[in-house]
């Protein structure tokens, strides 16, 4: 199975029957097994990157018997996140200065389906995706006012 992984450590090893091979660790502590030369080759080379590894469990271990790519890093959130957020105070909240429950829970249905539009952005350069967002976060802040003054 391919599957996305940040490594961060590799210990080279003998088996007991002496072969070598190397113990690497992701980034979140797990160990995975390399038996292949060429393989960890590669993988030292990316360390600390998110690569596309093709990981095969067997009996409890994990070994890892491909180097598929450097897998593309996820865009920077501080270019997307640029519309500003205002926290909408209410008589209903009791003072606390968030919105009811149901509010709450109107908005992140608005939000899901702002995301789900994203997901069809096939084709859409990087400049139209940020775009998109801006558009998302207007209008997932005026729901959120809509949702909190309707309730």
């Amino acid at each position: 199975m391919i599957t996305n992984l940040t490594i961060s450590r590799v210990e080279a090893k003998t088996s007991k029957a002496g072969k070598q091979y190397h113990s690497v660790y992701d980034s979140s502590g797990k160990m995975h097994s390399v038996f292949e030369a060429d393989v960890i080759a590669k993988i030292q080379e990316h360390l600390n990157e998110p690569l596309n590894l093709e990981v095969v469990e067997n009996n409890g271990f994990s070994n890892i018997r491909k180097f598929h790519e450097v897998a593309a890093k996820a865009p920077s959130t501080n270019q997307v996140m640029n519309v500003p957020v205002e926290r909408v105070a209410t008589s209903e909240a009791k003072g606390s200065g968030y919105a009811p429950k149901a509010a709450t829970m109107l908005c992140a249905y608005a939000k899901d389906l702002v995301v789900a539009g994203l997901a069809k952005a096939d084709g859409v350069d990087e400049a139209g995706i940020i775009e998109r967002m801006n558009v998302a976060n207007r209008i997932i802040l005026e729901s959120y006012k809509f949702f909190n003054t309707a309730l």
